[in-house]
């Protein structure tokens, strides 16, 4: 398996290693903006009532009720080369629940869904990219070795890094560098657009999002 340097997985533990987390607005040493402040929905936008903020995290769906539409909550500002920081858990039944973060998308037309990129999570697709509403497959694989049930904490925090630099887009789950997909198709490899996080439809399950960072690429 492929590894984070080192000096960002000492990075990442420093910012995960903590039970309190501090949000804010501003741009730390290390160049990254908070997307999320932790108390409200401030940056970001949506036609949807499955998102909420609860405990410093956004939290889509809902572990009272089945989760009748795949809904997105996207960030008002676009963005084209950079580097995501974040940490997602899933509640619900280990066998259902999905969600993940949107990157590179625009809304459908019925100004609900999303056309893009997504880091996936839940299920058996942990960090593999799917393109959401316009070729709608997996684009990558799990590399050999990687297993769901030894590298993801279910019902725990995990560590994502989501590294988009022109074609090239990569995504790390706890450190592991889990997808490395080329972009072959150039319209597609110049779209820029939101970031977003997913509730998906499906029985009752919950994903939280929190501490989610962005620093811009040249």
């Amino acid at each position: 398996m492929k590894h984070l340097p080192a000096l960002l997985l000492a990075t990442l533990f420093l910012i995960t290693g903590c039970n309190t987390q501090t949000v804010t607005a501003d741009t730390d040493d290390d160049g990254f903006t908070a997307l999320f402040d932790g108390e409200t929905l401030d940056g970001w936008e949506t036609t949807s009532d499955w998102f909420h903020v609860e405990d410093g995290a956004i939290v889509g769906g809902s572990l009272d009720r089945d989760v009748t539409a795949t809904t997105f909550l996207a960030t008002t500002g676009t963005y084209y080369n950079f580097e995501l920081r974040y940490q997602l858990m899933v509640k619900g039944a280990r066998e259902r629940a999905n969600g993940g973060v949107q990157f590179r998308s625009v809304r459908r037309d019925d100004g609900t869904g999303a056309i893009g990129y997504q880091a996936d999570a839940g299920q058996v697709y942990w960090g593999l990219i799917y393109d959401e509403g316009r070729r709608s497959q997996l684009l990558t694989q799990h590399p050999e070795g990687f297993s769901i049930d030894d590298d993801i904490s279910h019902g725990e925090w995990n560590d994502f890094v989501v590294r988009a630099e022109d074609g090239h887009l990569r995504v790390w789950v706890n450190g592991t560098l889990v997808s490395d997909y080329h972009e072959d198709d150039a319209d597609i490899a110049e779209v820029t657009g939101f970031i977003a996080v997913q509730a998906h439809a499906g029985p009752p399950s919950e994903i939280w999002y929190r501490d989610l960072r962005i620093k811009e690429l040249e």
